[in-house]
């Protein structure tokens, strides 16, 4: 009974931030749970529904609790089917820049590096 009060609860402020952020977008939200770990949770739905990038927050832990909690973030990036955007947990940089108008994409000059380009590009258009 735990577990179906906690999913319930989290359903529930789930379709309140989808409410928030993105009111006239449709679509449903989807709330995912395995016992093995929610990074590969969010890997395994990336890869059956063909996501196209997948956005996290990360809580920037460093040390001890970094050590003790994991990252699910770092997981991801090293299991991920497709780009991930990591957001830092002080996103304040530019805080009052009305839009995006800087992107900045790293690159090594490898083909591996070169891979990030388009879609670069393409978040980029998109602002």
């Amino acid at each position: 009974s735990v577990l179906a009060a906690a999913t319930k609860h989290a359903a529930a402020k789930l379709q309140e931030l989808r409410t928030r952020h993105f009111p006239a977008v449709e679509g449903g939200c989807v709330c995912l749970q395995n016992d093995e770990g929610v990074d590969s949770e969010i890997v395994r739905y990336a890869r059956e529904h063909q996501v196209d990038l997948i956005i996290m927050a990360t809580h920037g832990r460093r040390g001890l609790r970094r050590l003790i909690a994991g990252s699910v973030t770092e997981r991801v990036v090293h299991s991920t089917p497709c780009p991930l955007l990591v957001v830092p947990p002080k996103n304040t940089l530019h805080a009052d820049r009305d839009g995006t108008t800087h992107i900045v994409v790293a690159t090594d000059l490898s083909k591996a590096s070169e891979r990030a380009l388009p879609i670069a590009r393409k978040l980029f258009d998109a602002y």
